[in-house]
């Protein structure tokens, strides 16, 4: 299946790069577009995502603006731009051509908004090769929306300013739509642009990616769906979310049927369609559906695989974390899990090894799923430590710091009331009574009042609240400094080798299966070198070739022309290739010519051990000079040639004392002799004298 990719740029780089795809020869077609800004480039990759497999977007934050923002297509994005020995062999270039150049002076644009200096000197020497990649990664993830928007407009101010002030002399620009703004100040611009090769080797990795994602699409995922409550869980309930499983399968032109198994109902499908179904991984439109059916909350869990008992095993543990944080969970074929779907506290807890999890869990005394969820949430928050407070948001358990901001929103709303009514009373508008209460207008279990009527009454409440909340930051500091400790605990126990029995035995298809995964990957790995070899070794021996053809036509062309003048020294007609043009057509001794001169040529040039023969090779008017020329060139040649003409009565005997020249004189040769019937006795007895038998 033929691909489509379309490359987005800025309006400055669209007539390069499509000059550089033309000269791709990719078995895809590749179509590229422009964008002003980078705040609407999202709006472009949606406008082509629905109609394309993947895209080149050229530049980092470019592809990073398109990322942070939902679209109804996830398609595979690489970025393409300069890599980092082009940018060094940029700088090189220009100290090649310029000594003189101030390392202090020339600035990277795409260093400005990061921290460690934007000059040639601080890329060149306090940055490293293989630092500068994962540094600039690390800020474009770190990129937010709104910072995206303003970046390009940040870089071009510092820019004018720099130059205004007279702090550079030179922009090594990688911005690209700023690029008339800085040469309409007449600041000095240089915008290396990527290789072809590069552009190649990234459409290359694209197009693996989408056969990758086209595969993935593929997989197998397992629907399993059970009322949340181990209560609801009855046959009647069963049979209620199987009925709603069907209909919602039917009205989403699902090819799929669910299953009643035992406490739960299941149902097989692609993960193609349940990224259509979950919007991406992010929502679960089944449970939804399924809340506006039934009188119960179900626990839905979809589980991927790279087969169908993987797949089976995968929905069994997601449908377990719904059961017990609600909604949905997705876990997927390397063991991630997702969740809860259209909840604003979705997250990912990768799969991370971690060979003592086991043991971990056991002397924590908590279970490999919430060490997981706590080694997720330390990542997430950039440390190996965590406050109460944060882990509790992120774990979903908050009920201390929740109770804390209850109390301090209820003391804010009292202030407030206390400033607002400075003297006089507060009374019913309805009953004129001054009996008035604040109440926090929660639900029934969890609200409460209080007697607000004076000012007096008022600040005793607040001053009994203010307690409270003292009370609750001290247990809040208290929980905090116990979670420290078995933080401590959790990282000793995480730097400890030793393996138990317990977890070998747990994650023994896990470790077998890892390391065989690592030995294909090794074996792939070497595979994709060794064709990348061939293949770089095949470009070199085609460009070389194709280098060799060249230069054997050229000279072919060039003896041409040099035999053409030595036969005909006043012609005017020069040889650009070995057959006539469409638009050339050569009569007369200019036929004859043309044709001994290239045949003349060939030998020249390859000398091959052939004979040459030219057969009525004066039929064209060849004047008697121009024959004495190509007899004496054919003099000159190494080896046979064969030359044929019919001469007039009175040239009889013209070549009978040329020196070097062969005269064989045909003239008494009868013509179809051998057809004649009185000599068929002899032909048949010469045939005997081969063995041929007729």
């Amino acid at each position: 299946m033929r691909r489509k990719i379309v490359a987005i740029t800025s309006q400055y780089l669209k007539e390069p790069i499509s000059q550089i795809v033309s000269e791709l020869k990719l078995n895809c077609d590749i179509q590229v577009v422009s964008y002003n800004k980078f705040d609407t480039i999202s709006e472009v990759y949606d406008s082509y995502a629905g109609d394309t497999d993947g895209f080149l977007i050229s530049g980092k934050i470019a592809k990073a603006a398109i990322e942070s923002t939902a679209h109804a297509y996830n398609r595979p994005i690489v970025s393409f731009e300069i890599d980092i020995a082009g940018l060094y062999r940029a700088l090189l270039n220009l100290l090649i051509s310029n000594r003189d150049l101030d390392m202090d002076r020339i600035i990277l644009d795409f260093l400005i908004p990061i921290d460690g200096g934007c000059t040639a000197t601080a890329f060149l020497k306090e940055l490293d090769i293989d630092t500068v990649p994962p540094h600039i990664n690390n800020w474009t993830k770190a990129l937010t929306r709104t910072s995206i928007s303003t970046i390009e407009n940040h870089v071009l101010s510092e820019l004018i300013r720099m130059w205004n002030n007279n702090e550079m002399d030179m922009v090594l620009c990688q911005y690209s739509n700023i690029l008339p703004e800085l040469r309409a100040h007449g600041i000095p611009t240089i915008y290396p642009l990527p290789s072809v090769s590069h552009i190649r080797d990234l459409a290359n990795e694209l197009l693996s990616t989408i056969e990758l994602e086209h595969m993935r699409s593929n997989l197998p995922v397992i629907i399993n769906v059970s009322p949340r409550s181990s209560t609801d869980n009855t046959p009647e309930n069963i049979q209620q979310i199987y009925v709603c499983m069907e209909d919602f399968f039917k009205k989403n032109l699902m090819n799929c049927i669910p299953q009643e198994v035992d406490n739960h109902c299941s149902a097989l499908t692609t993960v193609e369609m349940l990224q259509h179904i979950t919007h991406n991984n992010k929502v679960c439109e089944l449970n939804e559906f399924l809340t506006g059916k039934l009188h119960f909350e179900c626990a839905v869990g979809y589980g991927i695989g790279a087969n169908f008992d993987n797949a089976i095993r995968n929905s069994v543990n997601a449908r377990k974390e719904a059961v017990q944080f609600g909604k949905s969970f997705i876990q997927n074929e390397n063991g991630d899990m997702i969740g809860p779907l259209g909840s604003s506290d979705r997250r990912v807890i990768q799969n991370q090894y971690v060979q003592n999890l086991g043991k971990i869990a056991k002397q924590c005394n908590l279970s490999p799923v919430t060490i997981k969820k706590v080694l997720a949430s330390t990542h997430a928050a950039g440390s190996n430590k965590i406050t109460t407070h944060e882990l509790a948001e992120r774990m979903g358990s908050n009920s201390v710091s929740t109770r804390k901001s209850k109390w301090e929103h209820t003391i804010n709303e009292l202030r407030s009331l206390n400033r607002t009514i400075s003297c006089g009373e507060l009374r019913c508008m309805d009953c004129n009574s001054t009996n008035i209460s604040f109440s926090t207008g929660e639900s029934v279990q969890t609200s409460y009042s209080f007697d607000v009527s004076t000012v007096e009454m008022r600040n005793e409440i607040i001053h009994s609240i203010s307690e409270k909340i003292s009370a609750y930051s001290e247990e809040i500091e208290r929980l905090s400094a116990e979670i420290i400790i078995e933080q401590e605990r959790l990282q000793s126990l995480m730097d400890d080798e030793s393996v138990s029995l317990e977890s070998i035995v747990a994650y023994k298809k896990d470790i077998f299966s890892a390391s065989d995964a690592e030995a294909r990957i090794k074996e792939i790995d070497m595979e994709v070198a060794t064709l990348k070899s061939q293949l770089l070794a095949s470009e070199n021996a085609s460009i070389e070739t194709q280098e060799q053809r060249v230069a054997l036509l050229s000279a072919i062309i060039g003896k041409m022309n040099e035999l053409y003048h030595q036969i005909d020294p006043d012609g005017n007609i020069i040889y650009s290739s070995l057959f006539t043009q469409r638009n050339e057509v050569y009569s007369g001794s200019e036929a004859t010519i043309f044709h001994v001169v290239k045949l003349f040529a060939l030998q020249f040039v390859l000398r091959h051990s052939f004979p040459i023969v030219i057969d009525s090779f004066r039929a064209e008017d060849l004047s008697t000079g121009k024959e004495n020329t190509v007899l004496e060139i054919s003099k000159s040649i190494d080896k046979q040639v064969i030359l044929t003409t019919t001469l007039k009565h009175e040239e009889i005997g013209k070549y009978d004392d040329l020196p070097d020249v062969n005269h064989i004189n045909y003239q008494s040769h009868t013509p179809s002799k051998i057809l004649d019937g009185a000599f068929v006795e002899s032909f048949v007895a010469l045939l005997n004298d081969l063995s041929i038998e007729i």
